[in-house]
């Protein structure tokens, strides 16, 4: 194997449906507080692993499962892997081997552990790289997702030294990897733990990167739900949004700020196909 998968297959299908209006956003002004991780034990995967069905288009999955496990301290095992892959085939729009939209990927996860966890339930946030929930997630220890475009550059940068040291690259296919904190520095964990040189690097440029258009924006962090929701319910004034916000009809984290026209026709949507009020 030439450890270059990630240049050779983009895995993540591009357009109006990448990422999802459904997901929770964090914008950057929010006050909320996130609990400090205390897992210090990381897991890795590979996704290149000879599986069936197979698994090398499947980085969006593997990276939101690392991440989960990060937070939940509960390693997945292979047949957790297998049994994920398939029902992301199935259910969430897994295409091999032309990959699957992000948004879809997420809740796949997210719903799996959900559904195999009834009392402890989790919820996945969208952050954007660099922003002050971004930065409070890295520094309590957390592992974040993020998606870059992928070049011969920059995969060289990554293994020559394990370390990335430059600040923009040249923009071919996609390839999605989690992100951390580690002492000083920040760290990239790939997918394709003992196989690759350097399957974890130092990326301290991730910002730049990310000001170039390298990195995507955003990235999704995975937290306890009880706790999440319990921040957000405090923030509404009124009992009437309260009823709308435990019925899932919207979603946002700060219930004073003006909604965009998007936000609003998603919420009338969901109404409407709720038809519960």
């Amino acid at each position: 194997m030439n450890n270059n998968e990630e240049q050779n297959f983009p895995w993540i299908i591009l357009d109006k449906d990448t990422i999802s209006e459904a997901d929770y956003i964090i914008w950057a002004d929010d006050e909320i507080s996130i609990d400090i991780n205390e897992n210090k034990n990381k897991f890795y995967y590979n996704q290149w692993k000879k599986r069936e069905p197979k698994t090398n288009w499947s980085c969006w999955l593997f990276w939101s499962v690392g991440a989960l496990t990060d937070l939940t301290w509960e390693e997945a095992t292979e047949e957790d892997l297998i049994r994920i892959n398939k029902l992301a085939i199935e259910k969430y729009g897994l295409s091999i081997p032309w990959g699957m939209y992000m948004s879809k990927a997420v809740d796949c996860i997210r719903d799996d552990y959900n559904s195999r966890h009834p009392d402890k339930q989790i919820m996945s946030i969208r952050c954007v790289i660099w922003d002050n929930t971004f930065i409070e997630a890295l520094k309590k220890w957390h592992s974040l997702v993020v998606w870059y475009k992928t070049s011969p550059e920059y995969y060289k940068d990554s293994q020559d030294n394990g370390e990335i040291n430059w600040e923009d690259f040249p923009k071919n296919g996609w390839h999605l990897v989690r992100t951390n904190f580690s002492e000083f520095n920040i760290n990239i964990d790939d997918n394709y733990f003992g196989s690759k040189k350097y399957n974890t690097y130092i990326n301290n440029k991730i910002n730049e990167l990310k000001k170039n258009w390298v990195f995507f924006p955003s990235a999704y962090l995975f937290l306890y739900k009880e706790t999440m929701e319990e921040k957000i319910r405090d923030n509404i004034d009124l009992e009437w949004a309260k009823k709308m916000f435990d019925e899932g009809m919207w979603n946002w984290l700060n219930p004073r700020e003006w909604m965009s026209r998007q936000e609003v026709m998603t919420v009338i949507s969901r109404i409407l196909l709720k038809k519960t009020f």
